[in-house]
């Protein structure tokens, strides 16, 4: 299973960076992961990929981004 120290938090500026949607290829379509592999997004454009999702842990290009609640 998952150790928290497998984890490291985005930098505030990369998560400005995604919720801004000012990062490389701002608007490409993205996928979303759960911690438990599962797609909970498909093809959204990166600006909306964490809009109204519930706080957690996902996985978006291979990072892991958290959304505090």
């Amino acid at each position: 299973m998952f150790d928290k120290d497998d984890f490291e938090a985005p930098s505030l500026a990369e998560l400005r960076e995604i919720s801004n949607g000012t990062s490389k290829d701002a608007d490409g379509p993205v996928n979303v992961f759960n911690l438990q592999g599962i797609c909970v997004r498909h093809k959204s454009p990166q600006s909306e990929a964490l809009r109204g999702l519930p706080a957690g842990i996902y996985i978006i290009n291979g990072k892991k981004i958290t959304i505090a609640p």
